[in-house]
């Protein structure tokens, strides 16, 4: 008799459960409040022009546009006084962490948009319209429709995913929430000492991990008690401890770990020790 092997087959991205569906025709000068959530969170523009606000920073979003925000980002939207836009708004948790890499503006193409039209048609299958922030179960809903709305979102954030990897070779997977920690704040930490001479940010540390800069800061304090930048300005001053002890100047210091100024780089050095570079330096000898 022949025999016969399962395969667990290993799913790339999970949809958890759904949390809100919304879709909005919003009027000229539309202002939706600030607010941060646990959650992921996706904008699609169905029609007109729709400005996101993320972590302090705007995009102006068009038809066919797609925006998926992390959790724990801080957002909003808004509508331009000379625009109107019709949106499909999504929420739903997930612990598939490489979603983060799509996170931000994406233009879908034709394909991804009828997933889009297909999520909404099942939505409207399975929950009361207009949708409102509680989803509420229809009386008789069609069969399926609700795994197929979190079915097809997973198949989108599959498309777009491939889509990034397709162009990309540093995008790191990571399933489990407190290995996905771990290896962030490790990652994190690495970057920041290869570039004790450098002159790097925020900015740059969530651009290479794909994260939000809020939620990287809250991920590093938690676990490292401090700041990502905190953290940096201490390895310098370190690193700029060893440099006064073999006998740099602090204009060299300040130049070998770009500080802006001799001036600025005293004044930190100061908060942190508490004495001067050259006081520091006169210590020693």
């Amino acid at each position: 008799m022949k025999k016969y092997y399962s395969y667990t087959v290993k799913k790339a991205v999970t949809v958890n459960n759904l949390v809100t569906l919304e879709y909005l025709d919003l009027s000229p000068s539309f202002t939706y409040p600030e607010e941060v959530h646990g959650f992921y969170e996706f904008a699609y523009v169905d029609k007109g022009t729709l400005i996101c606000n993320v972590d302090g920073e705007s995009v102006w979003l068009k038809q066919n546009d797609f925006y998926l925000i992390p959790p724990l980002s801080h957002h909003y939207y808004s509508v331009a006084p000379d625009n109107n836009a019709s949106v499909f708004i999504a929420c739903f948790n997930s612990k598939s962490n490489i979603i983060n890499a799509i996170k931000g503006l994406s233009t879908l193409k034709k394909r991804q948009r009828n997933l889009i039209a297909k999520i909404l048609s099942e939505s409207q299958n399975a929950f009361k319209f207009p949708f409102e922030k509680k989803l509420i179960l229809l009386d008789n809903p069609i069969f399926g429709a609700q795994q197929l709305i979190e079915h097809t979102i997973e198949e989108v954030l599959i498309s777009l995913i491939r889509d990034k990897l397709s162009g990309e070779t540093e995008i790191k997977i990571v399933m489990n929430s407190t290995e996905l920690e771990d290896n962030l704040v490790r990652d994190i930490t690495t970057m920041l000492k290869e570039n004790v001479f450098g002159k790097i940010d925020l900015e740059y540390v969530s651009k290479k991990t794909f994260y939000s800069k809020t939620y990287l800061n809250n991920i590093f304090r938690k676990n490292m008690g401090s700041s990502i930048i905190q953290y940096y300005i201490k390895l310098k001053i370190s690193a700029a401890k060893s440099l006064l002890k073999d006998g740099l100047t602090v204009t060299e210091i300040a130049d070998k770990l770009c500080f802006d100024s001799p001036n600025y780089f005293s004044k930190v050095f100061f908060k942190h020790v508490g004495v001067t570079p050259s006081k520091y330096k006169q210590g020693l000898i």
